[in-house]
């Protein structure tokens, strides 16, 4: 992959890194394979650029219906000062359905 350019979702990102780091005798196949769907990180793409040039590509065209209504929605989000694990249980707890 050296070379290439390629717009990558996070999941797939850190498979690839593995791959690259365990540095494989010349001629191994590697499969890498990932859970993320490429429309969540639809943004994150148009935000850095990674497909300029790519002449046609248009996240509108390849978004499912259900994507696109999601972007348009409220955002919420719960900052925690810092990571630590009993402040995000604390968050956890105050939020959770009982």
């Amino acid at each position: 992959m050296v070379g290439q350019r390629n717009a990558t979702d996070p999941h797939s990102a850190v498979g690839l890194h593995v791959a690259g780091v365990l540095s494989p005798t010349p001629n191994t196949i590697q499969i890498i394979l990932s859970t993320a769907h490429p429309a969540k990180f639809s943004e994150a793409v148009t935000l850095t650029s990674a497909l300029d040039g790519v002449s046609g590509f248009d996240f509108d065209s390849v978004l499912p219906e259900a994507f696109k209504t999601l972007l348009t929605m409220e955002r919420r989000m719960i900052e925690v000062e810092r990571p630590d694990t009993e402040l995000v249980k604390g968050v956890v707890e105050q939020f959770a359905v009982m």
